[in-house]
């Protein structure tokens, strides 16, 4: 089985169920989210707005947190144990947090649910690329599978709150939302406990050829952990900033933010499948993210002069473009130099991911209520024009 799989990768089934798994996991995320609110004054009877906002703040920072801490520990116990038995762990871990999430009336086992949903969130996407990084027989193999798992998380966050939204609604004859992303994680659990092979690659595969020729130097991939730290921190403090910039004017309505959020998704799933479509060489890959992150850089400066819903529509094109096109190839090259480290890397990546959204998501809040929105784009676009020099010299490194 080892032989064949060296030569043609996983099998379908398998591929179908990691990006299942990937799908299911961000499907939940965004459910969950914008009903966060309601969901903690519902349990804990609290009315005050003050509270609420406190309390879902500290429930999202957990969540966070428990990938931050939890990502690299299980990425590493991946690599020891295999695979299979971290995502089916974290697959049943995941779906027990969203039942105990839709069940309790407790706001302590609330905390203790997204807690879990945050553990085992950290045992499944990055695991899931791990997979795909040990059984790879060839670049073009590996990038192509990342972008499907890529772009099955982006539908996911968009498919969500169209769910999300019939929670206040629902009658007692329908299913909640989170049971669709419960039936997922289960039905990819039990598709992964039969079909991901019980052992990794052997260490002398295609896998591990960048990784043997720059072993000893841990630089390159601390550098591509900053660069997705940058993107994600950007796009997460843009994305606060879209959220709460009705005060632009009357031409961004509620729905024009809506759709603009909508937009942000769209282009960023398009730009991620051209990247790792034939169209690209994966090698060639590297020379893009020093010209995505200088775009990024440049469309915060734009976004921040936005006096108009068109032009603000504008700059949520150039920055989802540029986000686009550079985080999965940051993801896809931490995969490709980590050799038999698939695992705590990619654990590395999705934990420094997480810690860059929540301080940008932090810091432009703070920022914005103090109505410092001109400071926060400022050091978003500085912060990615810096990557932009990182990557630049990462570009020649990689090579």
């Amino acid at each position: 089985m080892s032989d064949s799989l060296s030569n043609r990768g996983l099998p379908l089934i398998t591929r179908g169920a990691l990006v299942l798994a990937a799908f299911a996991t961000a499907l939940a995320f965004s459910i969950i989210l914008p009903n966060l609110p309601s969901r903690i004054a519902a349990v804990s009877g609290f009315d005050d707005p003050a509270t609420i906002s406190r309390h879902t703040g500290f429930m999202t920072a957990a969540y966070t947190a428990a990938i931050f801490v939890s990502a690299p520990y299980l990425g590493r116990i991946s690599d020891g144990w295999g695979r299979r038995p971290v995502l089916v762990l974290g697959l049943a871990g995941f779906s027990t947090s969203l039942m105990l999430f839709e069940l309790t009336s407790d706001l302590l086992l609330l905390y203790t649910a997204r807690a879990l949903a945050g553990v085992s969130a950290a045992a499944i996407t990055p695991v899931a690329l791990a997979t795909v990084g040990d059984w790879s027989p060839d670049d073009g193999w590996r990038a192509r599978r990342f972008a499907w798992i890529g772009a099955a998380t982006m539908i996911g966050f968009m498919v969500g709150p169209l769910l999300g939204g019939t929670l206040s609604i629902q009658s007692s004859k329908q299913a909640p939302p989170l049971f669709w992303p419960i039936v997922l994680a289960l039905v990819s659990a039990c598709v992964i406990a039969r079909t991901v092979p019980v052992s990794k690659r052997p260490s002398s595969s295609h896998a591990n050829a960048y990784a043997l020729r720059g072993a000893d130097d841990q630089r390159t991939s601390k550098s591509l952990l900053v660069l997705a730290a940058i993107v994600a921190g950007s796009v997460a403090a843009f994305d606060v900033h879209l959220a709460l910039s009705g005060n632009l004017g009357s031409s961004a309505s509620g729905l024009t933010i809506g759709l603009m959020l909508a937009e942000c998704s769209a282009v960023m799933l398009l730009a991620q499948i051209l990247v790792f479509s034939p169209l690209v060489p994966p090698k060639a890959t590297r020379w893009l993210i020093a010209p995505a992150l200088g775009m990024l850089g440049l469309a915060l400066a734009l976004a921040s002069a936005a006096t108009t819903a068109a032009v603000l529509a504008l700059g949520v094109g150039a920055i989802a473009t540029a986000a686009g096109i550079a985080a999965p190839i940051i993801t896809y090259w931490t995969s490709l130099i980590a050799g038999e480290h698939q695992g705590e890397d990619l654990g590395r990546w999705i934990a420094v991911t997480s810690l860059g959204q929540a301080v940008g998501s932090a810091a432009a809040g703070l920022l914005l209520s103090h109505g410092l929105s001109n400071a926060m784009f400022a050091i978003a676009s500085a912060l990615a024009l810096a990557g932009m020099i990182i990557a630049a010299w990462l570009a020649k490194r990689l090579a």
